[in-house]
């Protein structure tokens, strides 16, 4: 799970108040409107299966059926409330609007709640399960070959095939899976092209034992394969943007099933060739993979993991320890996490942090300014700023020049948070800081301005004209009752703007806009709405989009 993304700050920073007055709008607000629309539907389809808020950690903690479960945090941080969840997806997902919406619909304070449909399955899983207790054997076996679904079948069938018939599957498949990549029609339609390719798979599930090697050798093959597709321009979803490059939950899920089977010995070999394959890539379609490294070694295989990374570490890429350090930290002692972390803070500046806080603990503060600076001498070190936040408090402390720092952070990691930071230091240029954070990222200066609740100056930097219109919207979308006029203008204006083209993005984005309009000038929305309905009803798509109004 990330760090968390911010979902509200201002009126939404305590845990408290977020809960008891979420609205809707809010949830519009933190994230793309195709995105809200996509977490709605999946609050209504009740795939919402758990949510439980816990008081004293200021933390609400959910799982969302997706292609798989996901688990869906948000909590209180800093005075912000942030999200996290275990998709792939980088900013607010559908899972994370599922469980906001959720909140809204239950009553979260009171322990743990679940959706009406889980009690409601549950009453009638017992009833089955009653009714499974009268059969006697003979009916019960009717009853699963009746029906238990094919690839069932075929898995347990597999299981026990002798190595003849296991090869001559395998090779059938494989040349099935050659064949899939050769074909043009597969390949520009990514849903068709993921069905061929995962009912080929479906035929190799039981053969884990017999044939490992070959089964390796196939996934690394379709792994490789995929990513030449996207080079050549196939496998894309109308558009080039990151949540519309081919993923495939089904394949991440075959491959982790397929590797967790595997002896402690030959998982480690094999987790090592499929972490180099998916470091050559150039694409993160199979970033699940790689998520879940961790969760492919048991418990008691922890232990020797731990060990081989402790007494023959160097045989290990750094990018392999990384993905299992989270497991294994808990299991070393002081000495072995600094070894460990010194290889490690070359490959994040997470592992960086946590090296220094470390070195800190243990009174070497000179060395860990040591390393910092060198770091923040390199072009790696932009944008984070905890690592400057660590360094500036470490100057401090250490007598160095406070003032040449500050502008040196705010340089190299032009945020909001820095210049708060650099704001809360004593001898800081703080007038000069603010004037570099707008040349290098004048975005970054309107959060500022929005989290001291500075709209006059947010309003006179907007009119600059140097802030994009995607981030100008999203501002007046969050902050829409403390600028009524300005953000009535941009969201009729981006009404206005849109209606000029066809195609279900550009009716998004109308819609978007009269959803958060509706919430300011009801009136205004309402005329607008009328308009659209006389002016454009050959238009059905949107159309249909305007029926929530």
């Amino acid at each position: 799970m990330n760090n968390g993304i911010l979902l509200f700050n201002s009126d939404k920073n305590q845990q408290s108040v977020f809960l008891e007055n979420l609205t809707e709008d809010d949830v519009v607000s933190c994230c793309e409107y195709k995105i809200f629309l996509r977490g709605v539907e999946y609050c209504d389809g009740h795939l919402v299966k758990y949510a439980e808020y816990f008081p004293d950690e200021k933390k609400i903690k959910a799982t969302v059926k997706g292609g798989e479960k996901y688990s869906v945090e948000i909590f209180e941080h800093n005075n912000e409330i942030l999200a996290s969840c275990t998709c792939p997806y980088d900013d607010v997902c559908k899972h994370i609007v599922a469980v906001l919406m959720f909140i809204l619909e239950n009553d979260l304070n009171k322990s743990i709640k679940e959706s009406k449909s889980r009690k409601d399955d549950k009453k009638n899983v017992d009833n089955w399960e009653q009714y499974l207790f009268t059969l006697d054997k003979n009916e019960l076996i009717k009853l699963v070959d009746k029906y238990a679904p094919k690839s069932l079948k075929n898995e347990i069938n597999n299981r026990n095939a002798d190595s003849s018939v296991a090869l001559k599957t395998f090779h059938l498949v494989q040349s099935n899976i050659e064949e899939i990549f050769k074909d043009e029609e597969l390949l520009f339609s990514p849903s068709d092209f993921e069905t061929s390719l995962i009912a080929a798979l479906e035929k190799l599930k039981g053969f884990d034992k017999q044939l490992p090697n070959d089964i390796e050798d196939l996934i690394l093959y379709i792994i490789e394969n995929v990513n030449n597709a996207f080079d050549e321009g196939y496998l894309y979803i109308d558009n080039y943007s990151y949540e519309d490059i081919f993923e495939s939950e089904a394949f991440c899920e075959f491959v982790c099933e397929f590797t967790g089977k595997l002896p402690f010995n030959e998982k480690i070999e094999f987790l090592i060739r499929l972490d180099e394959a998916l470091n050559c890539k150039s694409y993160n379609t199979f970033e699940d993979i790689g998520e879940n490294f961790n969760n492919l070694i048991s418990r008691p295989e922890t232990e020797e993991l731990k060990g081989l990374i402790t007494d023959s570490g160097e045989r290990f890429s750094v990018s392999f320890i990384s993905r299992f350090y989270e497991s294994i930290a808990p299991l070393l002692n002081e000495e072995e996490k600094v070894r460990i972390l010194g290889r490690l803070k070359e490959n994040g500046t997470v592992y960086l942090i946590e090296f220094c806080e470390l070195l800190i603990s243990q009174k070497k503060k000179k060395e860990a300014y040591k390393v910092l600076s060198e770091f923040l001498r390199s072009d790696l070190a932009y944008r984070n700023e905890k690592l400057f936040s660590l360094f500036l408090d470490l100057s401090i402390e250490l007598e160095k020049n406070i003032s040449d720092m500050s502008l040196k952070a705010i340089s190299k990691c032009p945020t909001s948070d820095m210049l708060v930071k650099i704001k809360s230091l004593p001898g800081t240029d703080f007038s000069r800081c603010k004037v570099i954070l707008e040349n290098k990222n004048p975005e970054e200066l309107l959060i500022y301005f929005e989290k001291e609740q500075m709209f006059n100056e947010a309003i006179d930097l907007i009119n600059k004209g140097n802030i994009s219109e995607h981030e100008i919207f999203d501002f007046f979308k969050r902050n829409k009752k403390h600028v009524v006029p300005e953000a009535e203008k941009c969201f009729i204006n981006r009404i206005n703007k849109n209606l000029q083209y066809t195609g279900d993005s550009y009716y998004a984005l109308i819609a978007e806009s009269l959803e958060h309009l509706n919430k300011i000038n009801p009136e205004v929305s309402k005329k607008i709405i009328n308009d659209i309905r006389l002016n454009y009803k050959r238009r059905p798509k949107l159309m249909s989009l305007l029926t929530r109004y």
